[in-house]
């Protein structure tokens, strides 16, 4: 099996025979999007929701913004045979890590990560048929594209299959 490790603001797409993680999901979001049929699959994990929260409006890294990363992934995971029509989706991540310093919930860029997460696949017409996100633990997810088997695992809470 070919694993692939997704680093902080990056994504990686891949087939069969392969399983892609991420680690060190705090307030950042992984966005699975798995076309069953091609066995065709990507995790992004994005770190803010767009662009314009970037100081220095940096567009030179796409994978850094849930609202570029996740079309750039679903557009590379069609030039390798998965159709949008036949995808699904899971989103994980979104904590607000801090919440001493953060008490409103919906501020918080975890908050804002999950609501582009669901805007932009939505907007790609791809259903999230799973996720776990929110609270205020840190995941990490391994996602097996044989099956579309989604392991996420936290410390606090242990680990479970979405």
């Amino acid at each position: 099996m070919k694993i692939l490790s997704v680093s902080i603001g990056d994504y990686k797409v891949s087939g069969n025979r392969s399983k892609i993680t991420t680690f060190g999901l705090g307030s950042c979001v992984a966005v699975i999007v798995y076309d069953p049929s091609a066995k065709v699959g990507g995790l992004a994990h994005f770190v803010l929701p767009d662009a314009n929260f970037s100081p220095g409006n940096n567009r030179k890294r796409v994978a850094k913004f849930g609202r570029l990363a996740v079309p750039a992934m679903v557009e590379e995971m069609e030039k390798r045979g998965a159709v949008k029509g036949r995808m699904w989706a899971k989103i994980v991540g979104g904590a607000n890590m801090f919440r001493e310093l953060v008490r409103d919930e919906s501020k918080t860029i975890g908050a804002r990560n999950i609501e582009i997460a669901r805007a932009v696949l939505s907007e790609l017409g791809i259903p999230i048929i799973a996720e776990d996100v929110g609270g205020h633990h840190g995941r990490s997810v391994d996602f097996y594209l044989d099956t579309g088997k989604v392991i996420v695992k936290s410390f606090q809470k242990g680990e479970k299959e979405i």
